[in-house]
């Protein structure tokens, strides 16, 4: 058993400097005075599940220059997350079972957090074909985003979301901006 000493943790109560101790993986105690067989000295830091970062830009495939998986992953492990969502503005995008495949393998072979891939709404991102959304979905993906485009066709966008939302738990995570209104636009008009 681990025993995290010493923290602040949110309990019902509100925050209280107190000891967690942990088994298998799961709390299994709270308070003060708790002993284990590994003891974490938490003195002066909060103590709480892992953060899960919904929007990280991996760019791995196609822009590893910028980011990588295996990069991403480090800074988010020493940021105290345990998970990522890599947005689909990759190249070439995530937009098929193969590319959600790809990032998942490369998040395993880093192995320091979870990468659940996102999926994009249409193909290459280009706003004017779906993806096969069920495809992705069989594959893992439950957060579709054209992220950092949007979807301009209304009529295409519902019909993807009325797609999605057949699906347990899938979500639309849209770029809120229409291109015909801030092409050239301007910050106070």
């Amino acid at each position: 058993m681990i025993v995290i000493k010493g923290g602040s943790a949110l309990t019902n109560e509100g925050w209280l400097e107190t000891d967690v101790a942990v088994a298998d993986g799961v709390i299994s105690a709270i308070g003060s005075g708790l002993d284990g067989d590994t003891i974490v000295d938490a003195g002066g830091c909060l103590v709480g599940p892992g953060f899960v970062d919904l929007h990280t830009h991996l760019r791995e495939p196609g822009q590893t220059w910028k980011e990588d998986v295996a990069s991403g992953s480090g800074s988010a492990a020493a940021g105290g997350f345990t998970a990522v969502v890599a947005m689909p503005n990759t190249d070439p995008p995530i937009d098929s079972p193969k590319m959600v495949e790809l990032v998942v393998s490369l998040g395993a072979e880093a192995g320091l957090v979870d990468v659940v891939p996102c999926g994009s709404l249409t193909r290459a991102r280009l706003g004017s074909e779906p993806v096969d959304i069920e495809a992705l979905y069989e594959s893992g993906v439950r957060m579709f985003s054209d992220d950092g485009d949007s979807v301009d066709d209304a009529g295409l966008l519902e019909g993807i979301m009325a797609r999605i939302v057949r699906l347990d738990g899938a979500f639309v995570a849209q770029h809120a901006e229409d291109g015909s209104l801030t092409v050239g636009g301007h910050m106070h008009e």
